[in-house]
């Protein structure tokens, strides 16, 4: 061999030696880097998802006064599971007035 060929093979070997040490090292850290930046993303997402729920949760509780009586009233509309005599009773009211 001459050296003009011990030169290219030496090339070459350091060549494909800083492809590998590329492929082992560098392309498995950008990888991760990419995967840790999505994490970020998705936190970044969740922590605005609940600064909004709670600022609507803190307008709530302020103005859960001026709601009250009105949530007292949807709340007398609704069966009572243990009692639902007077549903009942309202139901065969309504359908006498109503000749059903």
């Amino acid at each position: 061999m001459d050296v003009k060929n011990k030169i290219y093979i030496t090339i070459t070997l350091f060549s494909a030696a800083a492809l590998t040490l590329i492929a082992l090292l560098v392309y498995p850290t950008f990888k991760d880097i990419k995967n840790i930046s999505g994490e970020i993303l998705l936190k970044r997402v969740e922590a605005s998802s609940m600064d909004f729920q709670n600022r609507a949760l803190d307008n709530f509780k302020k103005k859960y006064k001026e709601y009250g009586s009105n949530l007292v009233k949807i709340n007398q509309s609704f069966v009572d599971i243990k009692n639902p005599v007077d549903f009942i009773e309202f139901l065969e009211k309504t359908a006498t007035e109503s000749d059903i």
